[in-house]
């Protein structure tokens, strides 16, 4: 299955490696991802404890779409490939990258009341 998603890529890296004993080279791309356009604060409870955030993810493409790659932190939208495997796992991969924006995170000013730190239990 393949759909168009949105997701911020937040590091780019671009390698090279060349086995030592049989001089094969090995290039790609690594990105670290959020997988989502969204940065709106979360909060979920997985039955233990409340997972508030979510988590980036890396994520490694052929070295061809480092051209794609404009601007880091930024906006971008890419295919999403899903593919089911035997043995009941699954694998994710993006591509044909197309940059759509910069992204740029601001401090939200809090209020005096939200600055105030709880009064320790006695």
């Amino acid at each position: 299955m393949k759909v168009k998603h949105q997701l911020i890529v937040l590091f780019a890296l671009p390698y090279k490696i060349t086995d030592e004993k049989t001089g094969q080279i090995n290039e790609g791309l690594q990105l670290i991802v959020h997988p989502s356009g969204d940065l709106s604060p979360t909060e979920e409870n997985n039955g233990y404890a409340v997972v508030k955030g979510s988590r980036p993810m890396k994520v490694n493409l052929p070295f061809t779409e480092t051209k794609n790659i404009v601007n880091v932190p930024a906006l971008y939208e890419a295919d999403l490939k899903m593919q089911a495997k035997g043995d009941l796992k699954g694998s994710i991969s993006f591509s044909n990258m197309k940059y759509l924006s910069d992204i740029k995170l601001e401090q939200i000013t809090k209020t005096e009341e939200q600055k105030e730190l709880p009064k320790p239990v006695k």
